[in-house]
């Protein structure tokens, strides 16, 4: 089966991205403490990458195209390119902890794999997943700072011990498996339902499922917010990520889910699409542009210069994502690392 591109995936992606800039362009440029609704607002495009790579884990095991090899294969390239991004950007020792890259190179293969289950099963690994970073977190606790090592600063390599490192991976990372992970499957669950039902017959569902995880994950994240640690200037409200937290990213996906049907096809929302198709590549390219070419110069901006700042890098991407869009034009079968990097 050959299945035709996911626009509204896109389209919901590419709203990540436009959020992802904004959280990762803050702690460079904008001067502490950050306002909470800035701090809100950058917290749901983490949750929006990984649910879209379940998604896009399951549609490729269905198609004739790819399979679970092209998976291992991606899922490696993504953790490379991980490791490249935090040697010669953020300028730490790769793998110490697991950032969002890492996180879904491990992913993508799982995802395939968990929709090949029942689904009871899905449903109760799923819970399990989720329920797992609180618990980890409540018993054995939640470091203000994940380990890391600067590359150039002196190194006491006895505080990198297989349990640290562990514990950095499994809940106490910048994106651990657990809860991090359940976001992948839980995509990857969505994305079997609607193959198997059809995108008519289940799109009622995200509008459901979106208000019940939104109202009730809202109530839960009022009533118990968590430490919401500020992590290096990073100030999202996931540090660590709680149960509250979790079902109103929930929440927030499903509805993004419902809605983007309705005006994707509205010209305004062409960028969004745009940047969506090529996430990878303006994942990549937003951070060295925010690390070598923003920070050095505008560090410590008020919050007006700080939006003044974000909206000239955002459009500046978007103009880039219609030159992409049109190069791509040009390639029939473009090579696969290129394919790799700027998307289908």
């Amino acid at each position: 089966m050959v299945l035709s591109r996911d626009r509204t995936a896109d389209v919901v992606r590419g709203i990540a991205v436009f959020t992802m800039i904004c959280a990762n362009l803050a702690p460079k440029v904008l001067v502490e403490p950050h306002p909470f609704f800035l701090r809100l607002y950058g917290s749901f495009a983490a949750p929006l990458f990984i649910f879209i790579s379940g998604m896009i884990a399951v549609r490729s095991a269905a198609s004739r195209r790819y399979g679970l090899r092209h998976l291992l294969l991606r899922g490696f390239l993504l953790i490379l390119t991980g490791a490249l991004i935090d040697f010669f950007v953020f300028r730490i020792v790769p793998f110490m902890t697991i950032d969002v890259l890492y996180l879904i190179g491990v992913a993508l293969p799982l995802a395939a794999l968990f929709a090949r289950c029942p689904a009871p099963l899905r449903w109760g690994l799923l819970v399990l997943v989720f329920l797992l970073g609180p618990l980890l977190q409540n018993r054995f606790g939640y470091a203000d700072y994940p380990l890391e090592f600067v590359l150039g600063d002196p190194m006491d390599l006895s505080k990198a011990t297989f349990l640290r490192i562990f514990r950095n991976w499994m809940w106490e990372g910048w994106f651990p498996l657990f809860p991090w992970l359940g976001f992948s499957l839980a995509g990857a669950h969505f994305a079997k339902t609607r193959l198997e039902e059809g995108d008519r017959a289940s799109e009622r569902r995200p509008l459901a499922l979106g208000l019940f995880f939104w109202i009730l994950g809202v109530a839960l994240w009022r009533s118990y917010p968590g430490k919401l640690l500020i992590r290096d200037g990073y100030s999202e409200l996931f540090y660590p990520p709680g149960p509250g937290y979790l079902l109103t990213a929930l929440g927030v996906i499903f509805l993004l889910f419902h809605y983007a049907p309705l005006v994707e096809e509205k010209k305004v929302f062409r960028p969004f699409e745009l940047l969506g198709r090529s996430s990878l590549l303006f994942y990549i390219l937003h951070l060295i542009l925010i690390q070598y070419a923003v920070r050095p110069f505008f560090a410590g901006q008020d919050l007006f210069s700080f939006l003044l700042i974000y909206s000239s890098l955002t459009l500046l991407l978007i103009l880039i994502a219609f030159a992409v869009d049109r190069l791509k034009a040009r390639f029939q079968s473009p090579p696969f690392l290129l394919h790799f990097l700027w998307g289908g």
